[in-house]
């Protein structure tokens, strides 16, 4: 299998951050279309956004209220600067039903401040720091290890909304970050394991896996499964070849409304090999490729890794 870079689009997958710049790539067995969110202006009202130092363990990041129409679909970017130093050894979001995902980075070159459209799903100026998806979710590190935020840093948040429901919907989105008593913790970082290209064929069920071949030890420490409404199981494996794959994380079923991030004691070494399996059922009489959107579909397992200082993953 050769390599060559990764070329993808700004609708390309909200996982894509933490990918590598040398990716493998399956090349597409076929297309289908994608939709295209709609976006409009998000609320003004800023008596509910910001920093929010709430204890001396706790610390929240909240955003402005953004209205969402019935049916409509959004991608937001909101931004704040940080006015104190943090270590953070854990991050809390509570389930909001708008929430499709969340991507919460530092943001290594200046963005606009405040709330921004945002259909761009990664810069290589955002270092990520918790990534999930619809449901409640915790990412707790081991106590000597953590996120140094100093002040002045950046925060961003990336959000997919979408309101399914036949109301308005108007509030804010918080994120908690729990501060740590380390004061030179061992870093945490995202690494990426699946497949940028999938095909899910129309009115059967699927499978799509992806290999790959380590290039460098990994400590994971956590993992996060991540498909869309088609999704109905994923499964990530490893060994010392093929032939030789043990299961190290299993999601099934895999529910779309309760993706969450669950604690993973794992190392990998250079040299074995790794495959994520995402199992889906598509009932409708479209194939359905990957995409941004929840009508379209992904198949990644996030790793969250100790000793991690940049982007970086393993991607067929």
């Amino acid at each position: 299998m050769r390599n060559r870079p990764v070329v993808v689009t700004l609708l390309s997958s909200a996982l894509y951050l933490i990918a590598c710049a040398d990716a493998d790539i399956e090349e597409p067995t076929s297309t289908a279309s994608t939709s295209t969110a709609e976006h409009v202006h998000p609320s003004p009202d800023s008596r509910d956004q910001g920093q929010s130092p709430d204890s001396h363990d706790s610390f929240s990041f909240r955003t402005s209220p953004a209205r969402i129409e019935p049916g409509q679909e959004r991608y937001l970017c909101y931004t704040q600067t940080l006015d104190e130093d943090l270590i953070v050894d854990r991050y809390d979001h509570e389930a909001q039903p708008q929430v499709h995902h969340i991507v919460f980075v530092r943001s290594l070159a200046p963005e606009p401040e405040g709330f921004s459209e945002c259909d761009t799903l990664f810069r290589t100026t955002w270092d990520p720091l918790f990534v999930t998806g619809a449901g409640r979710a915790t990412l707790a590190f081991p106590e000597n290890a953590g996120h140094t935020l100093t002040k002045g840093t950046q925060l961003l948040v990336q959000l997919h909304l979408l309101n399914s429901s036949t109301s308005t919907i108007e509030e804010p989105v918080e994120i908690k970050l729990h501060r740590s008593s380390v004061s030179n913790p061992i870093p945490v970082g995202t690494y990426t394991f699946g497949t940028l290209r999938l095909n899910v064929p129309a009115n059967q069920a699927s499978q799509v896996q992806a290999g790959c071949e380590m290039k460098e030890d990994l400590q994971i420490i956590a993992g996060f499964p991540h498909m869309h409404q088609m999704g109905r199981s994923l499964r990530f494996e490893s060994g010392s070849g093929d032939d030789s794959m043990q299961t190290k994380f299993l999601r099934d079923p895999y529910t779309f409304d309760d993706q969450h991030v669950e604690p993973l004691d794992l190392a990998l070494s250079a040299g074995d090999m790794t495959r994520v399996t995402c199992d889906y059922e598509n009932a409708t009489t479209n194939d359905v490729m990957f995409g941004e959107s929840t009508s379209n579909e992904m198949c990644f397992f996030i790793a969250f890794a100790l000793n991690r200082n940049q982007i970086s993953g393993c991607i067929r």
